[in-house]
């Protein structure tokens, strides 16, 4: 999928990315399918971020979105 992104934005990434599968594809999508200033929105699990600063020196945003209760809780 990363190549696909990469093809169809001239190697630039996408602005935003919901993801609703899981931490391993969002932690694709954080480094390797997001431009700079794009966003991660994450439905189900968020990516373990080593260090914080990356995110701030490529621009990103990483959100967690808690649909209360539809998770089963």
């Amino acid at each position: 999928m990363t190549k696909a992104v990469l093809e169809y934005t001239d190697g630039q990434g996408v602005a935003l990315i919901i993801n609703t599968v899981g931490s391993k594809e969002a932690k694709l999508d954080l480094t390797e399918r997001l431009a700079y200033n794009g966003e991660l929105v994450c439905l189900v699990e968020v990516p373990k971020v080593d260090d914080p600063a990356w995110l701030f020196e490529n621009g990103l945003s990483l959100s967690a979105l808690n649909l209360e209760g539809a998770h089963g809780r």
